[in-house]
C-alpha cells in the first residue's frame, strides 16, 4: 500500500443485500394481502350498512298495503328494499396494489352522491373509512414483521 489508498470490506454486506431483498418481496406481498382486505372490510361494511343500517325515513307502501317499506332519511345509508343494491356490491383487483369497490347498479351512485331531487344517502364512503382503517394497521404490521424479518 505504498500508494497510500486504504481499503475497508464490511463484513456481512452479502447477507445484508439478500436480507433487504427478502424485505421486498416479503413487505409487497403484505401490501397486496393488507389491500385486498381493506377492500373486503369496505364491502362488508357498505353491504352491512345498506341491510342494517338505521333507517328513520318515510313508510312506503309498496304495491299492496300488505307490503312497506322504510326509507333511510337524508345522511343515512340507503334501506334495501329488493336486496339489488347490496347483492351487487363486490371488489374487483384493478393492480398488483389496487382494489376497487362499487356496484355496477346504476342508482347506487345516485344514493351515495345524491341529485338535484334527493339527498344523499351515503354507503360507501363510511365503508371506505374503515376499510383505510383496515389498510393502514395491516400495513404497519407487515412492515415491523418485515423488520423482524432483516433482523434474524
Amino acid at each position: 500500500m505504498a500508494s497510500g489508498i486504504r481499503t475497508a470490506s464490511l463484513v456481512g454486506a452479502d447477507q445484508v443485500a439478500r436480507n433487504l431483498k427478502k424485505f421486498g418481496a416479503d413487505y409487497d406481498k403484505a401490501v397486496g394481502r393488507a389491500v385486498n382486505k381493506a377492500a373486503q372490510t369496505i364491502r362488508t361494511h357498505a353491504v352491512r350498512s345498506i341491510q342494517r343500517g338505521p333507517a328513520s325515513g318515510e313508510v312506503y307502501e309498496k304495491f299492496s298495503p300488505d307490503r312497506t317499506h322504510q326509507a333511510s332519511a337524508p345522511g343515512e345509508a340507503p334501506q334495501t328494499d329488493t336486496g339489488a343494491l347490496a347483492s351487487s356490491v363486490a371488489v374487483r383487483q384493478a393492480g398488483k396494489h389496487t382494489a376497487r369497490v362499487g356496484t355496477g347498479v346504476d342508482y347506487g351512485r345516485y344514493l351515495e352522491f345524491g341529485t338535484q331531487r334527493i339527498a344523499e344517502r351515503p354507503w360507501l364512503r363510511p365503508a371506505a373509512k374503515e376499510g383505510e382503517k383496515v389498510r393502514d394497521r395491516e400495513l404497519a404490521d407487515a412492515f415491523e414483521a418485515a423488520v423482524r424479518g432483516i433482523q434474524k
